[in-house]
């Protein structure tokens, strides 16, 4: 399971989408080019019950800015249609049951954009950390690897969906609608309409 800002952007970059947004005058391009799409296709393969849990407030920002904090030397953030694009299979994704994705509530658990919590197995859990000092950007990977540590944060983890601490799905659902039709054109044909609505309470 993955708990981290954004829902997993890996899952839906293929080849031609690595191609153009990673920087080709980078000294190891085709390198890292190779390294990465090989990584993606195993994580395609691997992840498909993973339980993903990510944050609408990061969400948000990405479809602002298009930066998924790498290193702006290696790659060229993406374009709004880019963004949308990912948007709405994040959505379909999440409505057609496809992938476990859970958006946590955000005025009751932060998540901000410099942490990663990657659970693989019994034997190691991984802390990801990526964030700014002076303009650079800093990666950090921390493997833990204490027995009770890592059954801490699984049962934590693993308890989310059933908590107070994740969105219902409806209304994850329906934020996402929300986000789709704002930064959809307001012709576009292929914004997909709301297909759940959030009943109203009058609070």
């Amino acid at each position: 399971m993955v708990v981290e800002p954004l829902p997993c952007i890996a899952y839906y970059t293929d080849r031609d989408l690595l191609e153009a947004k990673l920087n080709k005058d980078f000294p190891y391009y085709e390198p890292l080019l190779e390294a990465v799409d090989r990584y993606f296709n195993y994580f395609r393969q691997v992840s498909t019950g993973m339980l993903n849990v990510f944050s609408l407030k990061n969400l948000r920002q990405f479809m602002d800015d298009g930066n998924l904090v790498f290193p702006e030397e290696i790659y060229h953030r993406l374009t709004p249609s880019e963004r949308l694009m990912i948007l709405q299979q994040v959505r379909d994704d999440l409505f057609f049951e496809r992938r476990r994705l859970f958006a946590v509530d955000d005025q009751k658990l932060f998540l901000n954009q410099a942490v990663e919590f990657i659970y693989e197995s019994c034997d190691c859990l991984r802390l990801v950390l990526h964030y700014r000092i002076a303009g650079r950007i800093v990666y950090k990977t921390i493997e833990l690897r204490e027995a009770l540590v890592i059954a801490a944060f699984k049962e934590f983890f693993f308890s989310l969906p059933d908590s107070d601490y994740v969105l219902p799905t409806e209304t994850t659902l329906a934020q996402l609608d929300a986000l789709l039709a704002e930064y959809a054109p307001a012709a576009d044909p292929n914004l997909t309409k709301p297909l759940v609505i959030v009943a109203q309470t009058g609070v």
